[in-house]
């Protein structure tokens, strides 16, 4: 067997990743041009979306940073600190195909590393979708969270026993959620290569159990029950106790100040105010 020096066989690994990537691409392209373009048909009670130009679609590095895709996506372009995600926008193909504005693309993506794909939607229900599973000796899992709690995946349906399988496929579902806004977040599983999907859809909802019931009050606890009776007690015997002294002092002043006017008690020394006997 032949050794070659370090450098020179980086250089090979490193063309072999090239090699690879350029017939990946060219089978994709072969495909998007020989299979019958990808237009999907969403079930009853569902309204189905695309990943790419989607304002309730975002991608997200590990470390929470955003990942921008621009307006026009490139072809099998890659984007994020680590080229984490690729993106695919074509001509009508075997990937999901919608109308943008009058022109009809099929798009996607494919998830390469670790990253967070994340689609907010308001409904009870959502179904992911790919049409494009590798198979073979590519291997796709991943990893579902609704609403911060991770939801089971069968793994197995991304990764068919026929290569290059084009049929649209729901790969992950979930129903009977709460008519509110959720917050899914999708991330592929450690080991795997890649994690492909293109489309989504949603019973959606108007939300109608997000209303805010007015909360009960709790019962107050003995410990702030207790001092509110004794303030209230307290302020209201002062009241009384204040009552009952002006009360004297109108009609039975101190012998020291009968027959002087009214308004003279009010500022006498405290010694010399009429009191209570």
């Amino acid at each position: 067997m032949t050794k070659y020096p370090k450098s020179k066989e980086k250089g090979i690994i490193n063309m072999k990743k090239i090699i690879v990537i350029i017939l990946g691409f060219s089978l994709f392209c072969s495909l998007a041009l020989l299979t019958q373009a990808a237009v999907i048909t969403p079930d009853t009670g569902y309204t189905v979306y695309p990943i790419l130009k989607n304002e309730n679609v975002r991608f997200y590095e590990e470390n929470g940073d955003e990942i921008l895709v621009p307006d026009e996506p490139g072809n099998g372009a890659t984007y994020g600190t680590a080229a984490q995600l690729q993106t695919w926008w074509q001509s009508p193909s075997h990937l999901a195909q919608f109308d943008f504005g009058g022109v009809t693309m099929s798009q996607g993506v494919a998830v390469l590393d670790s990253m967070v794909t994340e689609i907010t939607f308001t409904g009870t229900a959502i179904k992911i979708g790919t049409c494009y599973r590798n198979g073979g000796n590519i291997k796709q899992a991943a990893r579902v969270f609704v609403d911060g709690e991770e939801k089971t995946i069968d793994n197995t349906i991304l990764n068919p026993a026929s290569e290059n399988e084009t049929t649209p496929t729901v790969w992950f579902e979930i129903s009977g959620l709460k008519d509110i806004r959720h917050t899914v977040r999708i991330i592929s599983d450690g080991g795997a290569t890649r994690l492909s999907f293109d489309w989504y859809s949603v019973i959606p909802g108007t939300g109608a159990d997000s209303a805010q019931q007015p909360e009960e009050s709790s019962p107050p606890t003995a410990d702030a029950v207790i001092p509110a009776v004794l303030l209230t007690a307290l302020s209201a015997g002062g009241v009384v106790l204040l009552k009952k002294r002006e009360h004297n002092v109108r009609l039975t002043p101190h012998p020291r100040t009968f027959g002087k006017p009214r308004q003279a008690l009010r500022g006498l020394p405290r010694s010399e105010e009429g009191s209570s006997p």
